[in-house]
């Protein structure tokens, strides 16, 4: 009777797990010393710096809100450090699709199995940006939908 129980506890983690891949975006970041998450979605949020994109809202929060579930694309920024790129690459064992540089910002363009949305960026399928500017870090998922 144990190991059933034991089973079904494993079983369900696995699970809730593979089912809510896009959560797993807000779980990670919540560790870092994140200066703001920004949602992109198509209404006004509450309790948010709401920035009007044609016919998108940026909705930016100062803390994790994790009832946006509707949201297209999802942004964070955090402190820039070599360490920290390298960290997020390895914890969400991202392949490096494409690097380019622009204006003197590193983008990384790459695919993660920990998130489910994806997109064709060229002839790849990408699913997370990274982008480097001088004093703080950009990420998005699928990819960065606002300016840098």
């Amino acid at each position: 009777m144990k190991r059933i129980y034991i089973f079904f506890i494993i079983f369900f983690s696995f699970f809730s797990f593979f089912c809510s891949k896009n959560d797993v975006f807000y779980d990670y970041f919540k560790n870092f010393p994140t200066s703001e998450f920004c949602y992109v979605t198509d209404k006004e949020k509450e309790n948010a710096r709401a920035i009007k994109n044609g016919d998108m809202f940026l909705n930016y929060f100062l803390r994790q809100e994790k009832h946006i579930i509707d949201a297209k694309y999802k942004h964070v920024y955090i402190d820039a450090s070599e360490q920290n790129v390298c960290k997020i690459i390895k914890d969400l064992n991202i392949a490096i699709r494409e690097k380019e540089m622009y204006e003197e910002r590193e983008i990384y363009f790459g695919y993660t199995p920990f998130f489910s949305k994806n997109i064709c960026h060229g002839h790849n399928k990408i699913n997370i940006q990274i982008v480097v500017l001088a004093d703080k870090i950009l990420i998005g998922y699928p990819c960065v939908y606002i300016s840098f």
